[in-house]
């Protein structure tokens, strides 16, 4: 039920529209997204922090299930061309020092970040229902975010919702 009136909000314009962000897809295919419910998203800060708190070994043992190697950017290893071949390193620490730095600390003892205001860390990650890859792509980065304090709110829609 909270699925479908998640969908139907977000498909009538009663909540922030999705930007069409995809995580894990190109841009024009099915997938999954991240719709920006605060201008916080679009901080450089904020996105490094996510990136430095995923580690993209579990995340592609967990997805892949063992039958992928981490990426650490748009292209892989595999295309000698334009593979820039610097790994980011997967560091927790460093993650939580960049949110710090743009405000977000542990105010109220709960584990989770909050911003001066007391409003937490946290977004929305959206995803197609019944595409299993998908659906574990978006379990790893919810529980390694939580991990550093910030919340995702995991939606799964059905396909047409996304387009």
């Amino acid at each position: 039920a909270r699925d479908e009136a998640a969908a139907d909000r977000i498909g009538n314009g009663r909540e922030n529209d999705w930007d069409g962000v995809r995580l894990l897809q190109q841009r024009g295919r099915s997938g999954s997204g991240v719709r920006k419910n605060n201008v916080g998203l679009q901080r450089d800060e904020l996105r490094k922090a996510i990136s430095l708190a995923v580690d993209r070994k579990i995340f592609a043992d967990t997805v892949f299930l063992g039958a992928a190697e981490p990426v650490y950017g748009p292209e892989t290893p595999a295309n000698k061309q334009w593979y820039w071949g610097r790994p980011t390193a997967h560091d927790p620490a460093s993650a939580r020092q960049l949110l710090a730095s743009i405000g977000l600390t542990y105010r109220n003892g709960d584990g989770m970040l909050e911003d001066a205001g007391g409003r937490p860390a946290r977004f929305t990650l959206l995803t197609q229902k019944g595409r299993p890859n998908l659906e574990r792509s978006v379990a790893v980065i919810r529980d390694e975010l939580k991990k550093i304090g910030v919340t995702v709110d995991v939606v799964t829609l059905e396909g047409l919702a996304l387009i």
